[in-house]
């Protein structure tokens, strides 16, 4: 009896040990920056990586790029939604390289597996993408799931500014165009 006692008691330990061992070679899934990328000379420069969705109800894209750059920022469009074009690559690819029909800076994700990256670029218009960095839980680098384009909203004050400056050119103008008048008839 305690030999049966002492193989059980032996057995279920070597099971144990082999389920945590087993668990423990299980690759969890990554969301790290390319190596390069994060050098602020990068265009685009990588931010960082996040698990989870850069959009949709639990989404953190835009509160992630608010907390990193500042700023208001909001969602221009989702390449699985018809936003913009892939030049090259696509949607279950590697890399590629994707047009926004967008002008100036902005931010976008690249989301794969259960997480993504976020990038920032001085000219959204078109960029480069890849999936590198980012890790599925069995430790391969995914196929492309979407692109999301981000855009700064300009704060108040630049757009008081903007006005200011059209009204002040406005008025000048037409104070130039007055004298222009008057030296004409004088």
């Amino acid at each position: 009896m305690k030999k049966v006692l002492s193989t059980l008691v032996g057995a279920s330990v070597l099971a144990t040990a082999s389920i945590g061992f087993h668990a423990l070679s299980a690759e969890a899934a990554s969301f790290n920056c390319p190596p390069g990328s994060t050098d602020p000379t990068s265009d685009p420069m990588c931010l960082d990586g996040f698990s989870g969705n850069d959009t949709g109800d639990n989404g953190t894209g835009v509160s992630n790029l608010e907390s990193i750059l500042g700023g208001i920022w909001v969602v221009e469009g989702k390449s699985d939604k018809g936003f913009g074009s892939f030049l090259s690559g696509g949607n279950d690819t590697l890399s590629g390289t994707f047009s926004t029909g967008l002008t100036g800076a902005g931010a976008f994700s690249v989301k794969a597996s259960t997480g993504y990256l976020l990038y920032k670029t001085s000219d959204i218009s078109e960029f480069d993408w890849s999936t590198l960095g980012i890790l599925n839980n069995g430790g391969n680098q995914p196929g492309l799931s979407h692109l999301t384009i981000y855009k700064p909203v300009p704060e108040p004050l630049t757009i008081l500014g903007a006005g200011a400056a059209i009204s002040f050119g406005t008025a000048f103008k037409r104070k130039l165009g007055k004298a222009n008048k008057s030296n004409e008839k004088a």
